[in-house]
């Protein structure tokens, strides 16, 4: 199984070391902090957390929040809060920031989402004043975490189950199969050309194997003038975009050279044979 793209270290659910920051670090940053820059951030709605876009939103989240002064530092339970008895002014000014974290967070989830998330949404008008932004991001996580990954196995299985036969349209084989594709880029799973045209070619009936090793060849001897070795995944290979147009022209010229069904005359031809016994 080909190697997912890469998260970011730190956009986990797990707390990492607390960041002690020198004192009027908070009061300084409210002071530079711009609400409406942040909210200006917003996604569109398209993009907003679904039931399956997980890791693509997570990461645009985290993204959008280090990107403004390194505000992702709360969600991740970085940034500790100050001793509220002995510096009120910087504890406010931290609980100020850690809620723009939490409302931008909350605001980016579909709303038909948020029933699922424990605090996310009021209950009898009742809210959790003393939730913190770490506090959502941990149940967002650990609501959404398995579930994505789950998703992403049920696709890989899919696609990796996929295998035309004799009597199938080829181009809605190959159309399903790139749909599948990009479900899975959605979520941040990227399949490289040489992979995903592999699976392609494994797909396909029996009867294509001479076809597509033809292309295998075609596309080697370019290379063989400068590598004495070729190999589809690494010199020469074709893009998917090549492959399925050569495939589906293919399909096509394999239609229309089909050699039709054989009719069978089924007409009654009556013979005027004399009964042996008649005179």
């Amino acid at each position: 199984m080909p190697p997912m793209t890469p998260m970011d270290s730190d956009d986990t659910m797990t707390p990492t070391t607390p960041i002690i920051k020198p004192a009027g670090y908070y009061t300084q940053k409210l002071q530079k902090f711009d609400q409406k820059a942040l909210n200006g951030k917003k996604l569109r709605k398209k993009d907003l957390l679904t039931e399956n876009n997980w890791l693509h939103w997570k990461s645009r989240i985290m993204r959008v929040l280090r990107s403004s002064r390194r505000l992702h530092e709360f969600a991740l339970n970085q940034l500790p809060p100050p001793d509220k008895s002995s510096d009120p002014d910087e504890y406010d000014a931290w609980f100020e920031l850690d809620q723009a974290v939490l409302e931008f967070i909350h605001a980016n989830i579909d709303s038909e989402q948020l029933s699922n998330i424990p605090g996310g949404l009021e209950v009898n008008g009742m809210v959790d004043e003393d939730q913190s932004s770490a506090d959502f991001w941990d149940n967002v996580c650990s609501v959404y975490e398995s579930h994505s990954y789950q998703f992403l196995n049920n696709l890989l299985r899919i696609l990796h189950r996929k295998h035309a036969l004799e009597n199938t349209n080829i181009p809605e084989h190959l159309s399903e199969m790139q749909k599948l594709r990009t479900q899975l880029a959605n979520i941040e799973y990227v399949l490289d050309d040489h992979v995903f045209n592999g699976m392609i070619i494994s797909s396909l009936p029996n009867s294509w194997d001479i076809y597509t090793t033809t292309i295998h060849g075609m596309h080697c001897s370019g290379e063989r003038r400068r590598s004495k070795r070729c190999h589809w995944s690494q010199r020469g290979h074709v893009s998917t975009v090549e492959l399925v147009s050569m495939l589906k022209t293919e399909y096509e010229r394999r239609k229309q050279t089909e050699t039709p069904p054989k009719v069978v005359d089924q007409t009654y031809q009556s013979y005027n044979k004399s009964h042996p016994n008649k005179k």
